[in-house]
């Protein structure tokens, strides 16, 4: 760990900081005013004008509207993109001191958080402007999620688990194992597969 991440960890240790408090902070900006509908040319003296100046504004109006479904189409797919970057570095934090192994569970921890708390809702929904909001709300989710998982795993532990693994493997030994051995010895696609079976038994 670097020493910027100690220097946070050391000052959220002492601090009792709730995901309420947390939201307290976020800053909600206003929306930006609708666009004023362009208006046509001329002084409309008589019918002929009118309808001329009704057909323009038509035009002007299908187009924009063309326009708009082009762009928010452009746009929902680069905000999903982006909002799928934004969970994967979020769960990447809330994941950190644990095997890297489980991003996926933090990730829907991050999800599940999400939909039942809406102070978190607020921080998330307003992150682009208060970033330290969502900094904070993290570190209080990595610590929920430190404790759910129960286990801390040091980088080196966890090299020394992988290389255990590899030997055992081509030494061709059989072993007893933990369950907590079983849920490391699993690929990403199994451990998801038997936390859902364990969730729907439970």
């Amino acid at each position: 760990m670097n020493d910027e991440s100690q220097a946070s960890e050391s000052s959220d240790a002492g601090d009792q900081t709730s995901m309420a408090d947390v939201a307290a902070t976020v800053q909600i900006s206003e929306g930006e005013a609708a666009p004023s509908t362009p208006e046509p040319t001329g002084d409309g003296s008589n019918v002929k004008d009118f309808q001329a100046y009704a057909e323009q504004l038509q035009a002007m109006q299908k187009q924009v509207q063309s326009n708009t479904e082009a762009v928010r189409k452009v746009t929902s797919e680069s905000e999903a993109k982006a909002l799928d970057t934004e969970i994967k570095a979020a769960a990447e934090i809330i994941n950190e001191n644990l095997d890297q192994g489980k991003s996926d569970m933090a990730e829907i921890f991050l999800e599940a958080q999400y939909r039942k708390n809406p102070d978190l809702q607020k921080v998330w929904n307003n992150r682009a402007t208060n970033p330290e909001a969502l900094k904070k709300a993290l570190g209080l989710l990595q610590k929920e999620f430190e404790a759910l998982n129960d286990t801390v795993v040091d980088p080196d532990v966890r090299e020394n688990q992988r290389a255990l693994r590899a030997a055992q493997q081509t030494g061709g030994t059989v072993q007893d194992t933990s369950e907590s051995d079983k849920f490391n010895q699993m690929s990403d696609a199994q451990f998801m597969r038997e936390i859902r079976t364990i969730a729907r038994s439970g």
